[in-house]
């Protein structure tokens, strides 16, 4: 057997030894450190015993994938699939999701998202891009498009609805009571693909447009028109370029993570991954990171993970992407340094 170590003496020659060479012979008998001080009995040696030990058992670094979902959240009134916190430990039943199957991850020295399961935004018009603020007679106002999944020939009836309709219109600053305008939207008049506005009044009354910088969720982008104000108070105005109704894309953050394991962006937010929004509205997404990822994955100081926040943001880079709390599900790979030491 090849872990069997035998040590043979011959007899006759023990008999003829002397008392202090047999007393030095029994001695090196009992000695198991010798004659192979560094190898087992199947003459495999220590260093490659804890070689093979380390990479199977007691690795120096170890990697784990798990998977996060929002189906495991707790859905009450609040919950949101766009921004939500994943408990990966608790106590007192306190997480607002089942934690069995996961634990505390101590000395994480890194992070990467592998897996993602997103649902493609139901409404291209929704809450992030709905506001539509408008100058009449010298008067700021805005009104609110209905969420929805628009065509162009669509959002332009939806428009021309909101504009006719006063009683939708809030003056900026106070209260004010309109009557209803004549308001008429033409889309892809002549082949241009943008829309034109035109007020049928006959008493000299003027607008203009007025996406300003400051105006949240206003809806510049998906009627084609810059960022501030359309050039003057007029009857009539056009698109300033070709209207954007499309998603394009959906940026994947955890806030939890060191900002030099993720993608460098203008927001400094820490997003592990940008997700292309390439299916039709209300459809699934699956999304695997391309494996040149792997190549560029830096590590950081070791941190402990608790939990973990998922954060959704579309592509303007300001709004938490409108998923209408569809269920999500990503899978995540988490490094973790079992051996301190080498950071010394």
């Amino acid at each position: 057997m090849d872990n069997v170590f035998e040590r043979i003496e011959d007899s006759s020659e023990s008999e003829s030894e002397n008392t202090s060479s047999s007393s030095s012979d029994d001695e090196k008998i009992n000695d198991f450190s010798e004659p192979f001080p560094n190898h087992f009995l199947n003459m495999k040696s220590k260093e490659e015993y804890e070689k093979n030990r380390n990479q199977l058992f007691t690795k120096d670094i170890e990697v784990f994938r798990i998977l996060v979902d929002s189906k495991n959240l707790d859905h009450s009134i609040s919950h949101n699939t766009s921004n939500f916190v994943f408990d990966l430990h608790s106590t007192n039943n306190s997480s607002l999701n089942n934690t069995g199957g996961f634990n505390r991850f101590k000395n994480v020295i890194g992070f990467r998202l592998i897996e993602a399961i997103i649902p493609s935004s139901p409404y291209n018009v929704n809450t992030n891009n709905n506001k539509v603020y408008i100058i009449y007679n010298g008067n700021r106002y805005s009104f609110t498009l209905t969420p929805s999944n628009y065509s162009n020939t669509s959002l332009k009836d939806e428009l021309q609805n909101k504009l006719n309709s006063s009683s939708t219109w809030i003056k900026i600053g106070n209260n004010i009571t309109l009557a209803n305008k004549n308001f008429t939207v033409n889309f892809n008049t002549n082949g241009d693909l943008k829309y034109t506005t035109i007020l049928n009044e006959s008493n000299g009354d003027s607008f203009h447009y007025n996406f300003l910088n400051d105006d949240v969720n206003s809806a510049y982008n998906i009627l084609g028109f810059n960022r501030g104000l359309t050039n003057t108070l007029n009857s009539q105005h056009k698109s300033d370029y070709v209207p954007d109704i499309s998603i394009h894309y959906v940026d994947v953050c955890v806030p939890e993570i060191p900002y030099i394991a993720c993608k460098m962006n203008q927001f400094g937010r820490s997003i592990l991954s940008r997700i292309p929004i390439t299916s039709s509205p209300g459809s699934v997404i699956y999304y695997n990171t391309p494996d040149t990822d792997k190549e560029y994955e830096k590590f950081f100081y070791p941190i402990s993970l608790n939990k973990i926040s998922v954060e959704l943001i579309n592509d303007s880079q300001q709004h938490h992407y409108e998923t209408n709390n569809v269920n999500v599900s990503f899978e995540f790979e988490i490094t973790v340094l079992n051996n301190i030491n080498l950071l010394e």
